[in-house]
C-alpha cells in the first residue's frame, strides 16, 4: 500500500520546486504492519530552459525496513519532442520507488499513450512463519511497461497497464541482516489501473 502527495510550487516563469512525500507499506500476507512501514520524500528543482525543455536536479530519501535510510539523486526533465511526442522522468505507471523514463504519444486532447521502464528494488517485511521469521525480503527488476491513458480533464487521470518485469531477483535475510536465500526469476507479468486525482 503507498500514498504520494504531489505539491508543485513555481518560482516566477521558469521555475518550479516539486516535493512529493511518501508512505509505504510492504509486508508479507500476516507481517506486522507497523514494522512494514517506511516514508520518504522525493524533491526536484526544475528550470524551463525552452518552451519544449525542461531540466533540474533532484533527489530520493527513505527509510528502510532495517532502520537504515536510502538516499539517490534524480535528473527530472520534461522534453516535448514536438506536438505529439514527449521524453519525462516521473512517478510512471505501477511504480514503487524512483523515477522511471517513459515515452508518450499523445493522439488527442483526452487519449494518450506510453512505454516506461524503471529499476525498481522493493524490500518487505516477512512474517513469522517462513525460513527468516520477522526477516527481510528483497525484489530486484526492471519493469518495462506500456500504458493507455485517459484524460478527460485537468483534474482527473486513468492509465490501463501492462507489462514484463525483466531480470527479477528475490533475496530472503534474517532479522540481523544475514542474506539466506536468493534467487532469479523469469520474466513476469504485470498488469493494473492507476487513477490521479488533481485539487
Amino acid at each position: 500500500a503507498r500514498i504520494s502527495v504531489i505539491s508543485r510550487t513555481g518560482f516566477g516563469e521558469s521555475s518550479v520546486l516539486t516535493i512529493i512525500p511518501t508512505i509505504r507499506i510492504n509486508k508479507e500476507n500476516g507481517a506486522d504492519t507497523g514494522d512494514s512501514t517506511t516514508y520518504g520524500l522525493f524533491a526536484a528543482y526544475t528550470w524551463r530552459i525552452s518552451k519544449s525543455l525542461t531540466v533540474g536536479p533532484g533527489f530520493g530519501v527513505f527509510t528502510k525496513l532495517d532502520d537504515g535510510t536510502k538516499f539517490f539523486p534524480v535528473l527530472a526533465i520534461d522534453w516535448n519532442i514536438n506536438d505529439r511526442w514527449n521524453l519525462s522522468t516521473g512517478s510512471g505507471v505501477g511504480s514503487s520507488q524512483g523515477t522511471g523514463l517513459t515515452l508518450a504519444y499523445k493522439l488527442n486532447q483526452d487519449w494518450s499513450f506510453a512505454l516506461s521502464g524503471r529499476y525498481e528494488n522493493l524490500e518487505f517485511r516477512l512474517n513469522e512463519k517462513g525460513v527468516a521469521p520477522g526477516g527481510l525480503g528483497h525484489d530486484q527488476s526492471f519493469p518495462l511497461v506500456a500504458s493507455v491513458n485517459l484524460k478527460p480533464n485537468k483534474l482527473f487521470n486513468v492509465s490501463l497497464f501492462a507489462g514484463m518485469n525483466w531480470f527479477g531477483q528475490l533475496k530472503i535475510e534474517d532479522p540481523d541482516g544475514r542474506k539466506l536465500q536468493e534467487t532469479d526469476y523469469d520474466p513476469a507479468l504485470l498488469v493494473g489501473v492507476q487513477f490521479e486525482g488533481r485539487f
